[in-house]
């Protein structure tokens, strides 16, 4: 299989949810990748909700896993991951990278078959894919130059509330072990329940029973600091993915 017969497979054109699906991933696999950790739970018995789509921010490749059990109850899995896996110097060497996202990129790869096996119809309701490690992860003391592809999300890469509601999605059901969802996707589920979209949180494998919430807008000072630091925190390449070459003890870019 190719990357672009992997992509074909996650964002069939047949499907309004596939514009939405980041190929950044899909532009760095190679015709093998290696085998990706089997992650999250293989069945999870989620009932397919008319009016309801899901959002999965798991860490690393279980919220692929997450996402193709998803699919085997009638759910599109989307993803969202626009993180850089790796980069090399000029020389052609290998440097680390802050968020470990070549397993995501794996379990996309590897999961491309049992998602088509899925033979989802074109209606079938979106399950967004988020990487909970996407901003968490710091980089350590490092010697040599290193790959900064923390990254976040925004409202430009999520369907805005009137795009939801014309398809008849009424309900969001954040898929999550966190207390409260980091600043990004705070910000996109605070727009999306003003405009009378209802969100839901539910544990990971844990029996399916989404909790109602209503979640309050941070205070100005706060969420004025969050959208600071997402303008300047965080480094876009030239390919519009989030990673570029840091030389160490500078933070400055190479």
């Amino acid at each position: 299989m190719t990357k672009d017969e992997a992509l074909e497979i996650w964002a069939p054109q047949e499907s309004v949810w596939s514009r939405f699906c980041s190929p950044v991933l899909f532009s760095f696999m190679e015709s093998r990748q290696a085998q990706a950790p089997e992650d999250g739970p293989k069945e999870w018995h989620v009932p397919l909700l008319a009016g309801t789509a899901v959002l999965i921010d798991a860490p690393g490749p279980e919220g692929v896993a997450i996402g193709l059990s998803l699919a085997k109850r009638g759910y599109r899995p989307i993803p969202l991951y626009n993180a850089c896996p790796f980069a090399t110097t000029a020389s052609a060497e290998w440097v680390p990278s802050v968020v470990e996202v070549s397993s995501i990129m794996a379990a996309l790869f590897n999961g491309a078959e049992t998602l088509n096996s899925c033979n989802l119809p074109a209606s079938a309701p979106p399950a967004f894919l988020l990487d909970a490690n996407r901003a968490t992860a710091r980089p350590g003391p490092v010697l040599h130059e290193y790959l900064d592809n923390r990254s976040f999300v925004s409202k430009l890469d999520v369907p805005p509330p009137s795009f939801l509601q014309e398809r008849g999605i009424g309900s969001i059901v954040v898929v999550h072990d966190r207390q409260k969802p980091q600043p990004d996707l705070l910000f996109i589920l605070l727009e999306w329940q003003r405009e009378g979209v209802r969100i839901f949180f539910q544990s990971p494998g844990e029996p399916w029973e989404p909790q109602p919430v209503a979640l309050k807008r941070p205070w100005a000072i706060i969420a004025m600091y969050h959208r600071l630091a997402m303008r300047t925190g965080f480094r876009r390449n030239h390919l519009g993915g989030f990673g570029m070459l840091v030389q160490p003890g500078t933070g400055s870019s190479a």
